[in-house]
């Protein structure tokens, strides 16, 4: 399989077009995702504080990369083949419907994927696609004005909670930020426990990009409820909490995907 191959052949480019309106027999309790609000958590860990040697993963120590498992970096990965990963892990947890992910903003999302120090990684269990993790710079807000999506988020910015975690944790300004902008498994492995061995790698080969290294992500409570206390097992620190206004663009819609006979891709 190509590093940079999608699990399967499905056009997510032209789903994101074709959507309908809840019927009115759709479950009242709609996913969490879909609230009005949701509360951000800011998370942070800085070279100084990981040890690849003694870390635990649920207070056990961490057991042998398995052979069965696999992580390829991904060449030349386009906005179509980043939303195609998208949907397949995240779509439970609305990922891919926020506003940062609109059609209108594919050129910046592009130009993103393409930015010096974006990277793509694929996690494969017996040569199979079974996650994905994309990584990516944070600098000053004026080294990334005009050049990346925008964040249509209130709060702080990326650039002002890494400035936090820096002051809090007395570390000087020229140590290096890496974010995990994304990650996470599809539906058919994410009961196989395979975070305990892709994500413990995956932090280690980011902290050795750099001498002096930040590697910082944030996430809410509408994703998966036990993630934050497994990036806690890992030294993560929860440095901010942030409540903020839903960035859901289709708001009371659901998806059509083409098995459904309803499905009609625009001409």
């Amino acid at each position: 399989m190509s590093n940079d191959e999608p699990p399967n052949q499905t056009d997510y480019s032209k789903i994101a077009k074709c959507f309908k309106p809840v019927a009115a027999n759709e479950p009242e309790n709609p996913p969490s995702y879909m609230r009005e609000k949701f509360t951000k958590l800011h998370l942070a860990i800085s070279k100084r504080d990981f040890n690849p040697d003694s870390h635990l993963i649920n207070g056990r120590e961490k057991e042998a990369f398995p052979n069965h498992l696999s992580m390829s970096k991904a060449i030349d990965i386009d906005v179509d083949k980043f939303m195609h990963y998208l949907h397949i892990v995240g779509e439970q947890y609305g990922w891919p419907f926020r506003e940062e992910y609109s059609e209108q903003h594919h050129d910046k999302l592009q130009a993103f994927l393409n930015a010096a120090g974006s990277e793509f990684y694929v996690f494969e269990v017996d040569y199979k696609p079974a996650g994905f993790c994309f990584v990516s710079r944070i600098g000053s807000p004026q080294d990334y004005a005009g050049r990346f999506i925008p964040d249509h988020e209130t709060g702080m910015s990326k650039s002002e909670a890494v400035q936090m975690f820096k002051h809090d944790g007395h570390l000087p300004n020229y140590y290096t930020v890496i974010e995990i902008n994304k990650v996470g498994f599809s539906n058919d492995y994410t009961k196989k426990k395979l975070g305990k061995h892709f994500i413990p790698r995956m932090l280690q080969l980011l902290m050795e990009q750099g001498n002096d290294s930040i590697v910082y992500l944030n996430t809410r409570d509408t994703n998966h409820p036990k993630v934050i206390k497994f990036y806690k097992d890992l030294g993560f620190n929860v440095f901010a909490t942030e409540t903020l206004e839903s960035d859901i663009a289709i708001q009371h819609q659901k998806i059509i995907t083409p098995d459904d006979p309803e499905f009609s891709p625009p001409q």
